[in-house]
């Protein structure tokens, strides 16, 4: 495998990891009786937001699964820059 393969196969991982996520903090604030409209749970940050609301309301901790979310996004964009960069290269 070389570089362009690695790269599109990080992005996927990556894009993977983000969709897993971003389901599972939805699945996390519905059991829990958040309100959501279905209509911004896509929209990066929304669920993020309700979850901080919500583990401040709690007396919960909400930085660890922020910093994680946010590396997440980080890295979504580095990969597709990289790509690019990789991509844009002579064969």
């Amino acid at each position: 495998m070389d570089a362009k393969n690695y790269s599109v196969l990080w992005l996927g991982c990556n894009i993977a990891l983000i969709l897993l996520s971003q389901y599972y903090l939805w699945q996390f604030l519905q059991v829990r009786g958040v309100h959501m409209t279905f209509f911004y749970i896509g929209t990066p940050g929304y669920l993020d937001r309700k979850y901080v609301r919500w583990c401040q309301a709690n007396g919960r901790r909400y930085l660890p699964m922020i910093i994680a979310r946010a590396i997440l996004f980080c890295s979504v964009i580095l990969t597709a820059f990289l790509l690019q960069i990789v991509l844009a290269k002579p064969s």
